[in-house]
């Protein structure tokens, strides 16, 4: 039973892994791409380096208690650009 659960376990990140490859590479609903340097992307999509479009900046976390003003800003972690 526990090798069995863990088969499916396997099987479920692969097909997580797959969709989040097709949500990033194809997006929802695309019929259009064209080819670029990092690979086949919808048509309406640009390639631009991280630094043109974001702050890639290092530093503390933010969370609840660092948050300041009403306006929520989204942010990756360094940790998680690869």
């Amino acid at each position: 039973m526990i090798e069995a659960t863990q088969a499916v376990i396997h099987q479920t990140q692969r097909v997580k892994q797959g969709l989040m490859e097709a949500l990033l590479t194809r997006g929802v609903e695309h019929s259009r791409f064209q080819d670029t340097a990092i690979g086949r992307i919808p048509d309406s999509w640009k390639v631009a380096k991280l630094a043109d479009v974001a702050e890639v900046a290092y530093g503390l976390t933010v969370n609840a208690k660092r948050r300041t003003g009403d306006q929520r800003v989204p942010y990756l972690r360094v940790a998680n650009v690869h």
